[in-house]
């Protein structure tokens, strides 16, 4: 029986478009760079080299790793490209609303992110959901994900198997909740894992499957 559900948030909860590349750009701007739009898909990218590699997010984690790719940014600029990520968010769609509405009024939700839970609270309250999760916590206070540790404070109440993971990523969060013993969901919203059993293509299939 599922009591919990933890929820990834990017590409789950909220989607990520175009905003990242201009949140970049115009903290690139501000420090005296071009900040095109190839400069700013590269500190992505590298962002995401860095989540693959680490144990948990920091800002010195990014500054170092952008040192090691030879990017003069100051840590002050760092700084302002994880707060950047605040903004990325628009108020939730009626159809998300009504799913987080009719699965709080059953079970314990939680939200389990690799990015940092500061920026990641702030989207959340800015989408107008955060008050619907009990805990809100990222990379940078817990193990990232897929790692087995980044789990083990969803279990302080319940058992693995009574929690269930709803994410994205099949490697970053399907594969880690299972490996730890939890029922998991994918969230396949651009649809390209057709094979998959245990997966769902809209927020409301979440409702309906639950």
């Amino acid at each position: 029986m599922i009591k919990k559900i933890v929820f990834d948030l990017d590409n789950t909860l909220i989607m990520n478009r175009e905003e990242y590349l201009e949140s970049y750009q115009e903290v690139l701007q501000k420090y005296g760079y071009e900040g095109t739009k190839e400069e700013a898909f590269k500190i992505y990218r590298y962002i995401d080299e860095v989540e693959k590699k680490t144990y948990l997010f920091s800002v010195d984690s990014l500054y170092q790793y952008f040192l090691e790719k030879k990017e003069n940014y100051s840590k002050e600029l760092v700084i302002d490209i994880i707060d950047s990520t605040s903004s990325w968010a628009e108020p939730a769609s009626l159809e998300l609303l009504q799913m987080l509405e009719y699965l709080s009024s059953k079970y314990e939700l939680e939200v389990l992110t690799n990015w940092f839970t500061d920026c990641q609270r702030k989207r959340l309250e800015k989408a107008g959901i955060a008050f619907y999760f009990q805990r809100i916590e990222g990379g940078d206070i817990h193990p990232v994900k897929p790692h087995p540790e980044a789990y083990q404070k969803i279990f302080d109440n319940v058992l693995p198997s009574e929690c269930l993971m709803i994410g994205d990523s099949l490697k970053v969060d399907i594969k880690g909740a299972k490996e730890v013993g939890m029922q998991t969901l994918l969230f396949d919203y651009e649809k390209k894992y057709e094979q998959e059993p245990d997966r769902v293509c809209s927020w409301k299939e979440i409702q309906e499957r639950l």
